[in-house]
């Protein structure tokens, strides 16, 4: 019967890609998260911007225009903050990706030793099979030749 003498290690070492996996995955949403909000937001400032211009064309107060620009301001602030949360998430993801091709890398060549040592084995045991084969058609032989 086959056993690898580092199924052990294997076996961690595909938990770990699927851990990678899972990070990944993770990683994704995150960006995807942080993306959708930074498009809404967006869309938000280009809203808010188009109704500025229209209230300015038909005249409005100072209090209404410094509403509108701080608000406009702090728009730009949250999507610049978005901006940078984009950029670590992409990071993140850039890192999980690496990560999981290290881990795949790792679990392929332990699974890559375990089919050669199984090829090895099987290669090991036919040999040992023939041998006995031998063995037993020299004895078979000898009997037949001695009992003549």
């Amino acid at each position: 019967m086959f056993e690898f003498r580092l199924k052990n290690i294997l076996n961690f070492r595909q938990h770990l890609y699927k851990t990678a996996q899972i990070s990944l995955a993770v990683a994704q949403q995150q960006y995807q998260k942080i993306h959708t909000q930074r498009e809404e937001l967006n869309a938000e400032i280009n809203r808010q911007d188009q109704v500025w211009k229209e209230k300015q064309e038909c005249g409005m107060g100072a209090a209404e225009h410094c509403f509108y620009r701080d608000y406009l301001e702090s728009l730009e602030r949250r999507l610049a903050t978005l901006d940078e949360q984009l950029e670590k998430a992409l990071n993140e993801v850039e890192q999980a990706r690496q990560a999981l091709l290290e881990r795949k890398k790792e679990a392929q060549i332990l699974d890559s030793l375990e089919q050669d040592a199984k090829q090895d084995y099987r290669i090991f045991q036919q040999r040992k099979e023939q041998q006995q084969l031998d063995e037993l058609s020299i004895f078979a032989d000898y009997h037949k030749h001695a009992s003549n």
